[in-house]
């Protein structure tokens, strides 16, 4: 689609611009999927209440004839989220529309978009890297860490028990799994450990169909596994500077991000079923910019907040990886 101007931007050029930028940002949210999520309604006011129940113990007591048992009283746990407002913009010169050597608009928006998506997720994953509980390799403190202490099958194993001790919920829509968000690196570490590698080899001779090998970069005992380049690496974490990287076993509700930003997961292609845009495209033409109406912008907004809900349902395993990038 070629914008010679964005001061004569028609409703459906703009609706195709707006399209594209939140459609871009779609690829960098990691973090972002696996909150719960809610918009706010500004008629209603900007805070967003998240309530959790507090679950009932198991009724072990035999019941007597004619008397009726005390009951369960309901009680929630509440965390209110105020999100704020976040944006960016850039300028177009006159020369590049004019000049019409290619469509800058086009490309300027497609970079925005991306940059809406990786702010969106940088928000949710400065939530994470504080919180959950946290789980180091093979025992070693972060500080202490080598190209020794890795992410294995042995610390996923560890970081599952923990979560079902716990009584995290996996999620449904994954299959009753719980997902892994993880760097690159420690990943690279996880699928050469033989008990890991052996199990996708496996499953790829016997079928794309297995449903071991039909989603991501995989499964593995009730763990589906997602890369983000954006996972948070500690670059003087470890022993002698050495690189640390956090990996998030995540179970149901351990987080929750609010705001229109809340909506970017759900957004597919022409919409949400609602007139509500998660990111909100921002354009002024040149008569916006006197005195000599020389350059054009074009920007993107969005409101999102996020917090914990609860820290129990979340493991951060924290360890080094044999990929070693400190240097």
């Amino acid at each position: 689609m070629a914008v010679n101007s964005l001061g004569a931007i028609t409703a459906a050029q703009r609706t195709i611009l707006e399209e594209q930028l939140v459609l871009t940002a779609l690829p960098k949210l990691q973090h972002i999927r696996f909150a719960k999520r809610r918009p706010f309604n500004p008629r209603e006011g900007r805070a967003v209440t998240f309530a959790r129940q507090t679950r009932f113990t198991p009724a072990t007591t035999a019941l007597t004839e004619g008397t009726a048992p005390e009951g369960e009283t309901v009680a929630y746990t509440t965390t209110t989220i105020t999100p704020s407002r976040y944006g960016s913009f850039s300028y177009v010169g006159e020369e590049l529309v004019d000049k019409g050597i290619f469509d800058v608009v086009s490309d300027v928006n497609g970079f925005l978009g991306h940059q809406a998506g990786w702010t969106s997720d940088r928000l949710a994953r400065e939530i994470l890297r504080a919180g959950g509980t946290t789980q180091t390799a093979d025992g070693v403190a972060e500080a202490s860490q080598t190209t020794a202490n890795l992410l294995d099958a042995a610390e996923l194993v560890e970081a599952l028990q923990t979560l079902a001790n716990l009584e995290a919920l996996p999620f449904s829509e994954l299959d009753e799994k719980y997902p892994l968000i993880a760097h690159p690196f420690p990943l690279g570490d996880l699928m050469l450990d033989p008990l890991i590698r052996n199990t996708f080899y496996y499953a790829y001779n016997r079928g794309p169909e297995n449903p071991l090998f039909g989603h991501s970069l995989g499964d593995w005992m009730g763990i589906r596994f997602y890369q983000s380049s954006d996972a948070y690496v500690n670059d003087t974490g470890g022993s002698g500077n050495q690189d640390t990287y956090h990996s998030l076993l995540i179970g149901r509700e351990a987080y929750a991000v609010a705001g229109f930003g809340a909506m970017l997961p759900d957004y597919v292609e022409g919409g949400t079923g609602t007139d509500i845009r998660p990111v909100q495209l921002i354009v002024h033409g040149r008569g916006d910019y006197p005195p000599l109406d020389q350059r054009e912008s074009i920007g993107w907004k969005l409101d999102q907040g996020q917090s914990m809900l609860n820290s129990n349902f979340m493991i951060r395993v924290i360890t080094a990886s044999a990929i070693d990038n400190s240097a």
